[in-house]
């Protein structure tokens, strides 16, 4: 009876410190020579950040994530297709140091994570000075975007008489085109016409003049519509 105790007290702790790290802040300093390992979301937006710079690039396979950088903030959001539980997959982040740091990515659904990556010349800062609501605006911004809000500082222009064309058979049919500071962001329906699961790649939506491109999902079932927005930088 009381092996079977102890038994149960090591599941329930295990289950328990597993629990906490979906939520947990994955704060650690910048280190080219290792594996940062980390469990990201599949079910929401996971934020990587480069404190005091910025991140570049993100080296990473394109059949297991969906990536958006988002260039004003110097962000990168990553997104897991699928749980990735037994064999994790490297995400290598190049940053504005010219340092880059290797991912080892587990993924599962839950909250998303917050990945900091810190210079190695800073120092840790106290635990009372963290939190979980670093660039909270930026994640607000998306989820006012996918939600039909309009954000702060941004209104609504003359939707573009151009049709947007996707690889087929996937539908695109402009919503609206919101105009900010230095940007214009086109809000799009994606529609999945075909009797088959699509995927939609991060290359066919963002072009080369593009700053950046954001879909919630890449795998559409059939008849499924989702949502994706496209950045381009504003003309003086």
């Amino acid at each position: 009876m009381k092996r079977s105790r102890k038994y149960l007290y090591a599941v329930l702790s295990l289950a328990l410190m597993r629990a906490v790290s979906l939520n947990a802040l994955v704060e650690d300093t910048l280190d080219p020579k290792t594996s940062l390992t980390v469990t990201l979301s599949t079910t929401a937006p996971n934020r990587i950040s480069f404190e005091g710079g910025a991140i570049v690039d993100v080296i990473l396979d394109e059949n297991k994530f969906q990536s958006m950088l988002h260039q004003k903030t110097g962000q990168a959001f990553l997104t897991p297709l699928k749980e990735i539980k037994e064999h994790p997959t490297s995400v290598t982040v190049m940053t504005s140091s010219g340092d880059s740091q290797t991912l080892s990515v587990f993924a599962e659904a839950g909250a998303a994570e917050i990945v900091v990556l810190k210079d190695r010349e800073i120092s840790i800062s106290k635990p009372e000075e963290l939190s979980t609501d670093t660039h909270s605006p930026t994640v607000e911004f998306l989820n006012q975007l996918i939600e039909g809000a309009i954000p702060p500082g941004y209104g609504v222009c003359v939707l573009p008489s151009a049709v947007v064309q996707l690889d087929s058979p996937i539908k695109a049919r402009p919503l609206r085109l919101l105009e900010g500071p230095f940007e214009r962001i086109l809000v799009m329906e994606i529609h999945n016409p075909a009797k088959k699961q699509v995927v939609i790649h991060h290359s066919s939506l963002k072009k080369p003049n593009d700053l950046w491109a954001f879909l919630p999902k890449t795998h559409l079932e059939p008849g499924e519509t989702t949502l994706a927005m496209i950045s381009t930088k504003k003309e003086v």
